[in-house]
């Protein structure tokens, strides 16, 4: 007996519990059964009653790791989350804290919630998650693949493209709807060409709410007749109806193959997606082939055969769902003002959050000088041509290819102009706009900016940004948010004959913070990448809140920074930067000029 086993049955022994009626250690000589684990033991214990045994497998980590559970008496039939090698998930650990003081008690804990998943699916109490855990037992005993960006809040029976791509030695299947045109998205994400790939039909069948299927197994595979019963039957009269629409139209298609992929519903408003590949060996590959197949589920042909595929996803909704995004997000257009170090990473965390699209306005190049605080990196500065040798990128262009590389179903224009010229050489329309970001940092331009924007007829939200020098803070001013009082001027409050300054600044105005390290030419703000990238934050968590709706009215927003090389530097500060976190955010409406010509006009 290994000393785990045998100090863990004498702690048994010890241990006050009713649910364990025998601890019998096991030794076997298949090294591959029960997943390779070698520390074994038959526990006796009774489930509903009935006296069963299960079989329990130590890593050699425990007890700083949970052991894992064995059911392969099958008199109880299948249920939820039980394997095809017995293995019964009962737990999801990511969370779960383990005292490995009591390795006994530990082992106590989890058979309990073993027997107690087992008699819930003898009564059906977790029938449910039959459907929840639906794609997990597809995917065991699936054949091969399919990448598909399938959108499954559209309910209809439908067409999507499909490609069966050679990468290397072997085929690759890739498949989306037949309106988004997602060959770019093809080219960033899975580095294919659609063109040079085979085209194959595929029918996306979204089944009525409330339909149930039990997931096949190794040993209760799914007929042909089994797989055509449970999709048709399963159908809304209007999608039969599609269904038999489609059969009719022509279209270049591969006659080898026939792929379907399915969506069921889950009680929680989910789709779980599988695939079935129709292969008939029969009849050579072609390309562009134009035809009328039947299809299999209309006709079955003598040497057709069905294969089990995964559904690998890629939709913009299901990337966004599964990474704490807002599908909201997913029909919004910002334009973003300025596409420096803080403008740029605004950019891309508005892509990465799932804004639709983006609009950029900046006149600047990027430089080499720039890439430490940029989003951009070196390899964005410069461009090639045969032409022009070689040539600096403009940010607004080098920004836009980066955000489509990494972000492909995020649209982007760049307008390498200023924001006078953009307004004046291109036929804007404000209300295709939901969002305006300024970020340039130049609080001339900004005012000019904020009375043009507030003289619209149409005036869609616009936030202000900028950071402070030496890391002391940065700030996000919200304008024209379904309210018109409070805006950029509103911070330059003229006060008696004194010069105007902004009244949100931290540092004392009229000190010079501006460094130079090659002459005038290079003069620059100081502040580093992590001032710009807690800026940009702050910019975008409060932009995607007046995006959906949750805050109203115009804010001023500022964050406070470590204060000791600013005074390392006997630079001063305004009273305002002595203001708590609390006491900035109380007083963030504070800042409205109840006299401003320009919000009041």
């Amino acid at each position: 007996m290994l000393p785990l086993l045998r100090e863990l049955k004498k702690e048994l022994d010890l241990l006050d519990q009713h649910i364990l009626i025998d601890f019998e250690p096991l030794s076997i000589s298949d090294s591959t059964k029960y997943r390779g684990l070698k520390q074994l033991a038959k526990l006796s214990v009774l489930i509903d009653g009935d006296p069963s045994e299960i079989i329990v497998a130590f890593p050699d980590s425990f007890p700083n790791a949970l052991p894992s559970f064995f059911y392969e008496e099958g008199k109880f039939g299948t249920f939820p989350h039980l394997e095809e090698d017995g293995l019964i998930c009962f737990t999801r650990n990511e969370s779960l804290v383990l005292d490995s003081r009591y390795p006994a008690s530990i082992l106590i804990n989890c058979l309990e919630k073993v027997i107690e998943l087992i008699e819930k699916g003898l009564y059906g109490e977790n029938r449910e998650d039959f459907s929840h855990e639906f794609e997990a037992y597809w995917r065991k005993s699936s054949e091969m693949k399919i990448y598909a960006s399938v959108d499954v809040q559209n309910q209809t029976v439908r067409h999507l493209n499909l490609w069966i791509k050679e990468v290397g030695k072997k085929h690759s299947i890739f498949a989306s709807e037949e309106k988004e045109n997602f060959d770019a998205a093809l080219k960033n994400i899975f580095h294919i060409d659609s063109k040079e790939s085979i085209k194959c039909r595929c029918i996306y069948f979204p089944l009525e709410k409330g339909t149930f299927l039990l997931p096949p197994t190794t040993d209760t595979e799914w007929s042909y007749s089994t797989i055509r019963q449970n999709i048709l039957n399963n159908l809304s009269p209007e999608n039969k109806k599609v269904f038999r629409l489609l059969l009719k139209k022509t279209k270049h298609f591969n006659p080898k193959f026939d792929f379907i992929i399915v969506g069921l519903p889950t009680p929680d408003g989910n789709f779980s997606l599988f695939s079935y590949a129709f292969y008939n060996n029969e009849v050579p590959i072609k390309k562009n082939l134009r035809k009328i197949l039947v299809h299999p589920f209309i006709f079955k042909s003598k040497n057709l055969k069905s294969i089990r595929a995964t559904v690998s996803r890629w939709h913009p909704s299901h990337m966004l769902n599964r990474t704490g995004g807002n599908i909201s997000l997913m029909n919004k257009h910002v334009l973003i003002i300025g596409a420096g170090s803080i403008g740029s990473e605004i950019a891309v965390r508005f892509a990465k959050a799932g804004v639709a699209k983006i609009s950029l306005v900046d006149y600047d190049i990027l430089e080499l000088d720039n890439v430490h605080r940029h989003a951009l990196g070196s390899d964005r500065v410069f461009k090639t041509t045969e032409d022009n040798g070689i040539r600096s990128n403009f940010k607004v262009h080098a920004l836009s290819e980066e955000i489509q590389k990494k972000y492909p179903f995020t649209e982007v224009s760049a307008y390498a102009k200023t924001f006078l010229n953009f307004v004046n050489e291109e036929t804007v329309d404000w209300s295709k706009f939901d969002l305006v970001i300024v970020a340039i940092g130049a609080p001339n331009q900004e005012m000019q900016i904020n009375q043009h924007m507030l003289s619209l007829p149409y005036t869609p939200p616009v936030l202000y940004t900028w950071v402070e020098p030496l890391g002391i803070g940065g700030h996000v001013l919200v304008t024209a948010n379904h309210v018109k009082r409070g805006c950029y001027q509103c911070l330059f409050k003229p006060i008696g004959e004194d010069p105007i300054y902004n009244r949100s600044a931290f540092a004392k105005p009229f000190q010079t913070f501006s460094k130079s390290v090659t002459g005038c030419g290079s003069v620059f703000t100081p502040y580093n990448f992590l001032d710009s990238e807690r800026t940009a934050i702050l910019t975008v968590d409060t932009g995607i809140k007046v995006l959906l709706g949750d805050l109203i009215d115009n804010p001023l927003l500022s964050w406070k920074g470590d204060a000791q090389n600013f005074l390392n530097h006997e630079f001063q500060f305004t009273s305002r930067f002595t203001l708590t976190t609390e006491e900035l955010y109380a007083s963030r409406l504070l800042y409205k000029d109840e006299e401003c010509k320009v919000c009041l006009s």
